[in-house]
């Protein structure tokens, strides 16, 4: 199988990504995924605009997927992606945490961050209570 070409937007990311979580297609779903480093390279504000809505929405894996994903958006936005972390850490749902935690730990891991940005972001998260 191919890989789909690129979206062009987040509604069009979405529209894609939606039908293949409902009927649980993890092969589609990760061909269609392989797209969101490169989207966080060259698109920040869609790559935001595609976490926001996962962020939010109660459809299968969404959220799991948001807290991923979230790891690719951190070196474009940081800030922001914070914000998200934070927020989906705080929906209790121990999958999202555990999501939240590991892209906590990639992030962290990165060697441009240096060792206070690294420091703050665990500690937004929650990565040192957990």
């Amino acid at each position: 199988m191919t890989q789909p070409e690129r979206p062009r937007t987040a509604r069009e990311f979405l529209n894609v990504w939606y039908p293949l979580a409902e009927t649980n297609n993890t092969r589609g779903l990760e061909q269609w995924e392989a797209h969101f480093p490169e989207l966080a390279d060259t698109a920040p504000d869609m790559t935001l605009d595609i976490l926001r809505e996962l962020a939010t929405s109660s459809a299968n894996g969404a959220k799991e997927a948001a807290a991923i994903y979230a790891r690719y958006a951190f070196r474009a936005r940081p800030a922001e992606t914070t914000n998200l972390l934070v927020s989906l850490f705080q929906d209790g749902d121990d999958d999202i945490q555990e999501n939240v935690l590991s892209s906590a730990d990639v992030i962290t891991s990165d060697p441009q961050l240096n060792p206070t940005q690294a420091a703050e972001l665990r500690t937004a998260v929650g990565a040192d209570r957990a």
